[in-house]
């Protein structure tokens, strides 16, 4: 989001959790005129809100969610405690029923700073993408893994590219709209926040046609 608030204000997160109201509020204004990503996460014992990946608020707190009722609010308080209207840009919005871990919120927080800037390629240009299974350490297909894909710049660092999560069944994954066919890429694949070999074998760069 992008405010356009004087003040920026204070984010906030509400859910209803067990006959209760429950929510957890950013100590910390957001920045106005610039993009901010936020993210609010109920992991079953904490809500808490990061912005830009940093934790700026929790509450503690147990319960399931209300089913039937239940709803998610996430607002500006513009004094410090007062729940005011949003005012500025909202670009994207993404529920999960996963208590994303920090590393995701990483991933995906440098996926938005990305694409914000991302306008794509000029037309009529060809693009790559890029495919392989997620397997586990007897080589049997592992399902809904969490992919990253990095690029080898060679000099012995690595930039993250994207993210993306392997087939439940086949456990296939693709990386589309790739724009170097010369780039050497490496995939790391998790689940259940733990690490996983995948198939090589299909690892390769192939056209795609727009």
């Amino acid at each position: 989001m992008r405010s356009s608030n004087d003040s920026g204000g204070y984010p906030g997160i509400a859910l209803n959790i067990g006959n209760a109201n429950q929510d957890a509020n950013s100590d910390t204004l957001i920045s106005t005129g610039v993009w901010s990503y936020l993210v609010g996460r109920y992991s079953g014992s904490l809500i808490d809100i990061l912005i830009d990946t940093v934790q700026r608020g929790t509450n503690s707190i147990s319960g399931n969610l209300i089913t039937g009722t239940t709803h998610a609010k996430m607002a500006l308080r513009g004094d410090g405690s007062t729940i005011e209207s949003y005012d500025g840009v909202i670009d994207e919005i993404r529920i999960s029923d996963i208590a994303r871990v920090d590393a995701w919120i990483l991933a995906t927080h440098e996926s938005f700073r990305d694409h914000i800037f991302d306008w794509g390629t000029e037309e009529g240009g060809v693009t790559y993408k890029l495919e392989g299974i997620t397997k586990d350490k007897n080589e049997d297909v592992l399902g809904s893994c969490e992919c990253y894909l990095f690029k080898d710049n060679q000099d012995d660092t690595l930039t993250y590219e994207d993210y993306v999560l392997s087939n439940a069944v086949t456990g296939v994954y693709s990386f589309t709209g790739l724009t170097d066919d010369d780039a050497q890429y490496i995939v790391v694949a998790w689940k259940d926040d733990s690490p996983h070999v995948f198939d090589v074998t299909d690892h390769v760069l192939q056209p795609e046609e727009e």
